[in-house]
């Protein structure tokens, strides 16, 4: 039975500004608005987490959910720092795919998401292993021995390479060792879909 985990992720975003010749110094800002809370979502058959080193694996059917990013693999491990709980950088490995998506629909009970996206703009990845430094916000994608080379795919354009470096916040990508580009992939963050509602149909008038 797959089991889910959820570990909230704090970090202090110093905000601030310089006014030459200011008068009064500008009031501190609110508590909401310093401190930004991300979840990571984390669905697997064994999750471990020690909490006094902040470093965690996951195994078995793993599904993680981290902002609009997601990752599908065999395995996952990594690590955060004890103190703050913020990520410092994970590895998946196995059958890895990740794609970027717009929405996140997670139903009763913590049920698994049934779709990778709903997003027609979306980044999709396949390798072996990646390597997710989110410090640097850098994934590296490479393949093991046999395996099927490392691929990145956005509308209508793929790719493949020996190693593939991503950038999902800001859209960027790296081909490195005999790239194959097929068609144009486009940079840049995914855009979420263009959603319409049905306007309301006016009244007759009498």
């Amino acid at each position: 039975m797959s089991r889910s985990w959820t570990l909230a992720l704090l970090s202090l975003a110093l905000c601030g500004s310089a006014v030459a010749g200011a008068a009064e110094p500008a009031p501190p800002p609110a508590k909401k608005e310093a401190e930004q809370v991300e979840r990571l979502q984390v669905w697997a058959d064994r999750i471990l987490y020690h909490s006094d080193t902040g470093k965690f694996s996951f195994g078995g059917n793993v599904l993680v959910l981290k902002g609009e990013l997601r990752v599908d693999c065999t395995a996952m491990e990594g690590s955060a720092d004890p103190k703050t709980r913020e990520l410092v950088a994970i590895v998946a490995t196995g059958d890895v795919r990740l794609s970027t998506v717009d929405m996140i629909k997670v139903g009763p009970e913590q049920e698994r998401p049934a779709t990778t996206s709903n997003a027609p703009d979306t980044w999709r990845a396949t390798c072996t292993r990646a390597d997710y430094d989110l410090k640097v916000g850098k994934i590296v994608m490479t393949a093991e021995a046999g395996k099927p080379r490392p691929t990145l795919q956005r509308a209508q354009g793929n790719g493949e390479a020996d190693t593939i470096i991503f950038l999902p916040n800001k859209g960027e990508y790296e081909l490195i060792g005999n790239p194959v580009i097929r068609g144009e992939i486009p940079t840049g963050p995914a855009k979420p879909p263009t959603r319409t509602t049905a306007e309301p149909k006016a009244k007759a008038k009498e």
